[in-house]
């Protein structure tokens, strides 16, 4: 629960709901203060130089090589290299399960997306 002294908001009438806020939690509050509202949604970016690393490294070559050890579609994992497309779960879990799951931090980042 927000309460005056930990909302992030700034001269906003009290009780009055708040229009497509991030973090969700500032829709509605009790405080006087006016919430500055982002479009930006919070996306998983692929570090593809830390992936060429971590494959070269493991031996992975070819992208076919990486597909098999992933058990992920060789097609989707060329889309997603060259930047056609973007990584979803299957792929994420793909390169945790081949390169460990304490890898996460280095082979993506998080970085805020216009919604816009």
């Amino acid at each position: 629960m927000l309460t005056r002294s930990n909302c992030a908001a700034t001269d906003y009438p009290p009780d009055q709901p708040l229009q497509n806020c991030y973090p969700p939690c500032l829709r509605t509050h009790n405080c006087v203060r006016k919430v500055t509202c982002v479009s930006a949604k919070p996306t998983l970016v692929l570090r593809i130089d830390e992936l060429n690393a971590f494959r070269t490294a493991a031996g992975f070559v070819t992208d076919q090589q990486l597909a098999v050890a992933m058990r992920y579609n060789q097609g989707n994992l060329s889309r997603i290299l060259a930047g056609k497309s973007k990584p979803g779960l299957r792929f994420v879990a793909g390169l945790l399960f081949v390169f460990g799951i304490d890898r996460f931090a280095d082979l993506f980042a998080l970085v805020l997306e216009n919604g816009a």
